[in-house]
């Protein structure tokens, strides 16, 4: 059986996520939403593109502006409109 993800990419302005299959290749609609100025707000967009596609995938891959702290768990700098933390 083929494994799948759900690649997220965190943006400044946009929220893009995709299905993609073992070899990389995106399978099925590039989805994209507002990015939200706050944590809350990401976090919902965020809760609900997984949900959405839960049943489907093996794995979650985020991508985001800015960098991660060492443990994988928040992100400690940002792009402007990103909230960090």
């Amino acid at each position: 059986m083929v494994k799948k993800a759900l690649a997220i990419d965190i943006g400044g302005t946009k929220i893009y996520s995709a299905l993609i299959d073992e070899t990389g290749k995106i399978i099925g609609d590039v989805k994209k939403n507002k990015t939200p100025n706050d944590l809350l707000g990401i976090r919902k967009i965020l809760k609900e593109i997984i949900t959405s596609d839960e049943a489907y995938i093996d794995v979650v891959a985020i991508a985001t502006a800015g960098a991660v702290n060492r443990e994988n768990t928040a992100v400690i700098s940002s792009t402007g409109n990103l909230p960090e933390g």
